[in-house]
């Protein structure tokens, strides 16, 4: 019933588009590969998308980018061509947001995705989100808040996939909808090929930033296992995505990350490869629809005794790898999260302002009681000067 479900929703969004077609563009970069995901889910639905970028995305610095004077071209042209205009990471393709104005002038429906450190307020982070404000510093929050203020003033509406970067986003824009990104990476149907019984267990991290995800903390813990048992730690770093991908295809656990609130793209690339996650979350941080998400939830002094325990308990690793999968197929996958997105670019220009949960199952206005409690919380913090 749920597929049949599926498959009425996604041929009613190409109805829907084929009657007044869009033409998307998205960029000027592309985080962990969401916005070529994106556009891959758009064109599925028949759309026409492209991804354009001029900032090299990390982990892809040889990604094809615009010259400074192929980017004043694109930029200015673009609202002749296309009347979707998706930003990324808090970005346009040109300084001060001009090409933003110039698209409005068009009356094109302007959209941003903020993704993580491009709106997060870190003094905020350390009243909402503890576990969160401790790695990072208030030295560029201000220039974070004036940057979402002046994009906030000509874009329709922002995009961000958790609770705590709404709590960030929400006060500056109009309409901001949580809504799941979408993985280039493909979920493996099956577990890859079983492990060698007197093969160590490879236990892999790959941070994009080690400071900021806690990994000499985590590479403690870790080490600390493998003095005690049969575990060989990878530690990855600087290199392409697709080197994290071919990593990832041979480990056997993955920790992603600690400082944080919800887990990355790393985490959800790794469970779609049918690998269990160890990482630090908070509950408060997550939309209803991911409630269910399938990491152990670790803190600095907790996870060591969970990695162990994860070690010692294949069958547990094999549920977990399988509710991994299955986590990401219903929530992650490039053409529902696109059928997604097409109904946020209908609603963006004309819809009540507001937040909203943006789902396969529609479009609600978010009113849980988690989300009202960090609003409260979040006005408090503003009204007593304290970010």
């Amino acid at each position: 019933m749920q597929r049949l479900e599926r498959g009425a929703k996604l041929r009613s969004a190409m109805i829907d588009h084929r009657r007044r077609p869009l033409r998307v563009a998205i960029g000027p970069t592309d985080v962990a590969k969401t916005a070529s995901a994106l556009a891959h889910g758009l064109r599925a639905l028949g759309v026409d998308a492209e991804v354009v970028l001029s900032i090299p995305p990390y982990g892809s610095p040889s990604a094809p980018t615009l010259s400074r004077r192929a980017r004043l071209i694109y930029a200015f042209a673009a609202p002749s061509r296309r009347n979707v205009i998706h930003y990324q990471f808090g970005a346009t393709w040109l300084p001060w947001y001009l090409d933003a104005w110039w698209a409005r002038a068009w009356r094109r429906t302007l959209l941003v995705t903020y993704h993580g450190d491009d709106c997060r307020s870190y003094s905020l982070a350390r009243i909402l989100f503890p576990a969160r404000g401790r790695a990072g510093t208030e030295e560029r929050d201000s220039w974070v808040r004036r940057r979402m203020s002046r994009l906030s003033r000509v874009c329709h509406a922002a995009l961000v996939a958790d609770l705590e970067l709404a709590t960030y986003v929400a006060p500056l824009f109009r309409r901001v909808y949580v809504t799941p990104l979408p993985l280039h990476v493909q979920v493996d149907a099956e577990a890859g090929e079983p492990r060698a019984a007197d093969r160590p267990l490879v236990v892999l991290h790959a941070p994009s930033d080690p400071r900021i995800k806690g990994t000499a903390v985590l590479a403690r813990a870790v080490e600390a296992v493998a003095r005690r048992h049969p575990v060989d730690f990878r530690l990855v770093t600087g290199v392409t995505h697709e080197q994290v991908v071919r990593e990832l295809r041979g480990a056997d656990i993955v920790v992603d990350q600690l400082n944080s609130a919800t887990s990355g793209v790393f985490a959800l690339e790794a469970m779609a490869l049918g690998l269990p996650v160890l990482g630090e979350v908070d509950g408060s941080a997550l939309p209803p629809s991911q409630t269910d998400l399938p990491v152990v939830r670790v803190t600095p002094e907790t996870l060591e005794g969970e990695l162990e325990a994860l070690v010692l308990d294949p069958a547990r690793r094999k549920r977990l790898a399988e509710e991994g999968r299955g986590y990401v197929t219903r929530n992650h996958d490039p053409v529902t999260v696109a059928a997604i997105v097409l109904e946020i670019y209908l609603h963006a220009r004309r819809g009540e302002p507001g937040v909203y949960q943006a789902t396969r199952d529609g479009i609600v206005p978010l009113t849980t009681g988690r989300w009202r409690e960090l609003e409260r919380r979040s006005r408090r913090a503003r009204t007593l000067g304290r970010v």
